[in-house]
């Protein structure tokens, strides 16, 4: 069972510190608990199953759940305790939804990015932990950043809480991507990418160079393919043409340049590489169904849309 944790908004630390014990303990707290341990080892149990922890290991106690933590050995064992909260509730779930829900998140992230919409928030309600994450690589960060959230505790001002919060985000991120890679470790459909190689060259090409004139040919000699095999990516991946992408991402930027510059129209339409402000003019209201005349007319009658 994996956890779904939602990192829209940032945790809040409630308490934080560095202790070590070799004596039971039992207790269900109002907070969700991340345990990074730090030397030695330990047991915890949750619902009658048992999980050895031990150095470079972390283990996560939802909000309310009953913990037991026992000595192994009777031999000490250093750890860091985070009591923290989040805005929703970490949401139990089974490996086949993560895995179902990361496919579909990834397919998503690749359209976005090759229709540049690409929203990275959008994704970040989806860290998924188990109880226990076995950091390996990835404790020495963890570690550094635990020491850091440490310190920051001690100064206790108003920019410490941010900075124990983005510890906090960052452990979670870190213990999410080992998570991950267990998931997807079979799945070949996690690892494919859905984003031919040659589009990616071209897309890369265009938003380094569409404030100027760019060619089919410019284009097709960056992806490193023929012209119309090119054509035939953009369709098959975004249902349009190089071309019609090229024109609709400078009339996107045209908005934008409108919206936030003081620039006349023939000023927009020089800045994105159009010879004629009149062909702009005329591309602008085939895009938008209207000309940029009218768009600046708007604009400034509504100044706050």
């Amino acid at each position: 069972m994996l956890f779904d944790i939602d990192l829209n908004t940032w945790p809040v630390v409630r308490d934080l510190y560095r202790i070590e014990r070799k004596t039971v303990w039992q207790h269900a707290d109002h907070h969700h608990i991340l345990v990074v341990i730090c030397a030695g080892s330990c047991l915890f149990t949750i619902d009658n199953t048992d999980y050895p922890v031990s150095a470079g290991d972390l283990f996560l106690i939802p909000q309310g759940q009953h913990y037991i933590r026992r000595p192994l050995a009777d031999l000490p064992c250093t750890f860091c305790y985070i009591h923290f909260t989040t805005a929703g509730p970490l949401v139990a779930c089974t490996l086949d939804t993560a895995r179902r829900q990361l496919l579909a998140l990834k397919t998503k992230a690749g359209q976005e990015r090759v229709q540049d919409s690409y929203q990275p928030n959008s994704y970040l309600s989806h860290l998924y932990l188990g109880n226990k994450t076995s950091l390996g690589e990835l404790s020495g960060q963890v570690q550094a950043l635990v020491d850091k959230a440490l310190q920051e505790f001690q100064k206790n001002d108003l920019e410490s809480q941010l900075i124990i919060s983005l510890c906090a985000s960052h452990i979670l991120a870190l213990a999410s991507r080992v998570t991950l890679k267990s998931i997807v470790a079979d799945s070949q459909a996690y690892a494919d990418d859905p984003v031919p190689v040659p589009l990616k060259k071209a897309l890369l090409f265009i938003r380094q160079n569409y404030s100027r004139k760019i060619t089919l040919a410019e284009l097709s000699q960056a992806a490193n393919v023929s012209r119309q095999h090119l054509i035939r990516l953009f369709r098959g991946s975004l249902q349009t043409t190089p071309i019609d992408y090229v024109n609709r991402l400078k009339i996107a930027h045209a908005k934008e340049l409108m919206r936030m510059t003081p620039l006349s129209v023939k000023e927009v339409a020089y800045e994105l590489g159009f010879v004629s402000p009149h062909y702009f003019s005329r591309l602008f209201h085939k895009i938008e169904g209207m000309y940029p005349t009218d768009y600046l007319h708007r604009l400034q009658q509504f100044p706050t849309r």
